[in-house]
């Protein structure tokens, strides 16, 4: 009697809390939390430890199938709420993106990647792993944008240029709309993309989603494979890009091309971004670059040094400036570590706020670098007579 009596009870607390929750579940609830006091990782951990412990299948001596889904609903709650991705997708949307389970929410978010578009559900998964706007009006993702280094020398980054390059980009293969195929429902899940796992472990019996082997919970799998791309899904077609190097662009600047990238099935087609790196020891006449100035090094005999009387021709970048004249009168010394600056001798400067070269440029900075004779280590050892 006293049996029946708490088994009616039981039933009147948790089969409507039960059919609550399957109409649209609080995950936060389930775990007796708040969403609006933002619980921690452990308070979600340690609540969840507790009512797993109450609700365990080993402690339900009378078979009741409503303690049974409970236990099974704090273990849903848990796994969402532990984890990152799936507890912002949660908070966000709400249990509407969870109608089919966690391991669904996260395979229709993977589908719209792939298949990039939709309606309704489709578009909320959508719209929490592609982006801002509005869920309504957010088209296809974009795919990731191609990065394509080009090695230019100095000269190059002080005169700029524009030209063509091709490259070798993925398309969505036409043929096939990017399917890699004729397509069929999978038979092993039958269009669903998942499948239901049964395990028995004594009187307990627990039934588990799991994303369908069989197509990767796509739901569909390819029956005949496309001629054209072979199954692959994308084409690679050479494509001319033309690209232009600002005069005194930075080392390493990348410029962006908008929508000139490449294209993945269900995407819209994504960036392309060139990254200028200059070439070491070419085209650059000796000289070295540290911002907007150049700097070279000039080697001079300490006879030089000392009386001065040399004149030495230095070729630029600048072929109205090409080749300047270097020179010391004699009697006009050079100290050791000496530097000389000579103006607007130097990089083109950029102003990337106006994405503009306006006529100015740096400095070219001489760093005089003097050989001492034979046996000599430094000044202390310097005998004027023998100069």
């Amino acid at each position: 009697m006293l049996l029946g009596i708490y088994l009616y009870l039981i039933s009147i607390v948790l089969v409507p809390f039960v059919q609550c929750l399957k109409q649209g579940q609080d995950y936060y609830q389930i775990l007796g939390l708040q969403k609006g006091s933002n619980p921690t990782d452990k308070d979600i951990r340690k609540q969840y430890l507790q009512l797993s412990k109450k609700y365990h299948p080993d402690k339900n001596n009378e078979n009741d199938p409503a303690i049974e889904e409970k236990y099974l609903l704090i273990s849903e709650a848990y796994e969402v709420l532990s984890d990152q991705e799936l507890k912002g997708l949660y908070d966000q949307h709400g249990q509407r993106a969870f109608e089919d389970g966690p391991n669904n929410a996260k395979q229709h978010a993977q589908q719209q990647q792939f298949r990039g578009g939709g309606g309704g559900m489709e578009d909320i998964i959508n719209q929490m792993f592609g982006g801002g706007g509005n869920p309504f009006q957010q088209g296809p993702r974009k795919t990731n944008p191609t990065l394509a280094p080009i090695q230019v020398t100095l000269r190059e980054f002080y005169d700029g240029f524009s030209r063509d390059y091709k490259l070798d980009l993925r398309s969505t293969c036409q043929t096939c709309s990017g399917k890699g195929g004729q397509l069929s429902r999978c038979n092993k899940c039958n269009g669903s993309g998942r499948i239901i796992r049964e395990f028995v472990q004594g009187h307990f019996r627990q039934q588990i989603q799991q994303t369908c082997d069989g197509c990767q919970g796509v739901g569909e799998t390819l029956k005949k494979v496309c001629n054209k791309c072979h199954g692959n899904k994308v084409v690679v077609k050479p494509t001319d890009i033309q690209v232009e190097l600002k005069r005194g662009l930075e080392r390493n600047s990348r410029v962006v091309l908008e929508g000139k990238g490449e294209q993945m099935p269900g995407l819209e087609r994504g960036d392309l971004l060139f990254q200028f790196e200059e070439l070491p020891n070419v085209g650059n006449y000796g000289y070295r670059r540290r911002g907007i100035n150049l700097y070279k090094t000039v080697t001079l005999t300490l006879k030089e040094a000392l009386n001065g009387n040399w004149k030495l021709e230095m070729l630029h970048f600048n072929e109205e400036l090409s080749p300047f004249v270097l020179e010391r009168k004699a009697g006009s010394v050079i100290g050791f570590n000496e530097i000389e600056i000579i103006r607007g001798l130097g990089m083109p400067i950029y102003d990337r706020e106006h994405d503009i070269f306006d006529d100015e440029f740096g400095d070219l900075i001489i760093d005089y670098n003097i050989i001492m004779p034979k046996g000599m280590k430094n000044s202390n050892d310097l005998n004027l007579d023998e100069l």
